[in-house]
C-alpha cells in the first residue's frame, strides 16, 4: 500500500465477519468490539416493526448485526453506547425500555413553546458567559467556571478593547 493511501472499510453484517475471522484464523476465537446498541424503528417497507441494531467491527470492518425487538412503551428509538462491555449496554437498553414505560405512563408536562423557551434561555446564557469570558470578566454558570485575575493593563492595547478607527 502506497503511503499516505488509506484503506477502505466496508460495513458487513457480523456474521460475515465471524465467518472471515474463523476461514483465516480456524484456531483462534473470532472476536468483534461492539460499540453501538439501538433500538430503532425497522424498514417499513420490508415489514419491520422495531429492530434493535449493535455496530461494532472488527480490526478491519465495521459490523452490524440487526434482530426484531419489542417497541419502547413511549414509541421513542433509544441508543446505547457501550464501548467495550456489551453487557454494560445490555444493562443500560434494558433500563432504558423500563424508563420508556415511566414516560408513556406521565407524558412530558412541557409543550413544544416550552420547551424552546427553555433551550433559548440556556443559548442565551451560554452566550453570555462566552462574552465575559472574552471581556476578562470571572464566569461561574451550568458549563463550570472561570476564575480571571485582574491584571493591570493598558486597554489600548489589549486585543480585545483595541478598536479600528
Amino acid at each position: 500500500m502506497a503511503k499516505g493511501a488509506r484503506k477502505e472499510v466496508r460495513l458487513i453484517p457480523a456474521i460475515q465477519s465471524l465467518a472471515a475471522q474463523r476461514r483465516l484464523h480456524p484456531f483462534l476465537k473470532p472476536k468483534i468490539e461492539h460499540g453501538i446498541s439501538m433500538v430503532i424503528p425497522g424498514r417499513r417497507a420490508l415489514g419491520e416493526s422495531w429492530v434493535r441494531v449493535t455496530l461494532g467491527h472488527d480490526a478491519d470492518n465495521m459490523t452490524y448485526e440487526a434482530q426484531p425487538a419489542e417497541a419502547p412503551a413511549d414509541g421513542k428509538p433509544i441508543m446505547v453506547i457501550s464501548g467495550k462491555d456489551a453487557e454494560i449496554a445490555e444493562y443500560i437498553l434494558t433500563a432504558q425500555m423500563e424508563k420508556a414505560k415511566e414516560r408513556a405512563v406521565a407524558p412530558q408536562e412541557l409543550t413544544h413553546e416550552e420547551r424552546c423557551e427553555l433551550v433559548n434561555a440556556a443559548w442565551r446564557d451560554y452566550v453570555e458567559q462566552k462574552l465575559r469570558a472574552l471581556r476578562g470578566q470571572s464566569t461561574f454558570g451550568s458549563g463550570g467556571f472561570t476564575q480571571r485575575q485582574r491584571v493591570a493593563q493598558n486597554p489600548a492595547t489589549r486585543p480585545m478593547m483595541h478598536k479600528e478607527r
